[in-house]
């Protein structure tokens, strides 16, 4: 016999951290940096250009298998720059935000 206990920890950070699209330079600087280790600014581009699209279809025009791929998005998530959908995802205002003064650049 198991016992499990769950408890509420909390409202989920990121859901606040995707709302707020007001970036510094230096945040800006940051991301950009995180991102390009391990090649995210590629899948914001296309979560941006392609909102809704399923996570096997975005994955396949990288060339990437699904679950792979779904990691890299949630690391987005954890940047608060994306947000997933019923089907897909799509871009947060943060992320709108930072493609755009990236963009700018």
């Amino acid at each position: 016999i198991y016992r499990v206990v769950l408890r509420y920890a909390g409202q989920d950070h990121r859901v606040e951290l995707r709302k707020q699209a007001e970036l510094s330079v230096d945040e800006v600087e940051i991301l950009r940096k995180r991102l390009s280790r391990w090649q995210g600014l590629p899948i914001l581009r296309a979560i941006r250009d392609n909102p809704g699209l399923r996570a096997p279809d975005l994955a396949a025009s990288f060339g990437k298998e699904t679950l792979p791929f779904k990691a890299q998005v949630r690391r987005l998530k954890e940047l608060g720059l994306t947000e997933s959908l019923r089907v897909g995802y799509r871009i947060s205002p943060r992320g709108s935000e930072f493609l755009q003064q990236l963009e700018r650049q």
